[in-house]
């Protein structure tokens, strides 16, 4: 009699963050506390909430989130440049959001999977173009009005 397949969700292995892979080799992974404390490294940011999750800022500006608590996997999310995001995702632990939230830049972060120095500069690019457009003069949004006198 064949084995009767489980419809619940994916088992996966519990590994801890920074454990190294079998074969030996460097360890790599950070958690959410370390990328929580990279985040609040950067000058000017401030942690707050957003959507019931945890993002970090900079002039008022979101350059980074983190899941809520409890997901099955520990993913984190970095808002780049389309330039920052084509070079980060050459990695595997990097990874475009769908649609117009990864057009934006949005960018999530497999922590399992990511080193810390990665990790570092890929928030330091989030945060340096999110303080690059709270220091820049906002663009003209309206036409001047063609009924106004002159």
């Amino acid at each position: 009699m064949a084995k009767r397949k489980s419809w619940g969700r994916p088992q996966t292995k519990r590994v801890a963050a920074g454990a190294p892979p079998r074969g030996g080799s460097k360890p790599r992974g950070v958690t959410a506390h370390v990328f929580r404390g990279m985040a609040l490294a950067m000058p000017g940011a401030t942690e707050r909430e957003h959507m019931g999750q945890p993002d970090f800022r900079v002039g008022g500006k979101i350059f980074a989130t983190l899941p809520e608590r409890g997901t099955l996997e520990e993913w984190g999310m970095v808002r780049l440049t389309p330039a920052h995001q084509r070079k980060f995702t050459k990695s595997a632990a990097f990874e475009p959001a769908q649609g117009a939230w990864g057009r934006q830049g949005c960018t999530y972060v497999r922590l399992a999977a990511v080193d810390r120095p990665t990790l570092r500069r890929a928030i330091e690019a989030a945060w340096a173009d999110r303080a690059a457009s709270v220091t820049r003069p906002p663009a003209a949004r309206r036409r001047p009005d063609p009924r106004a006198a002159d």
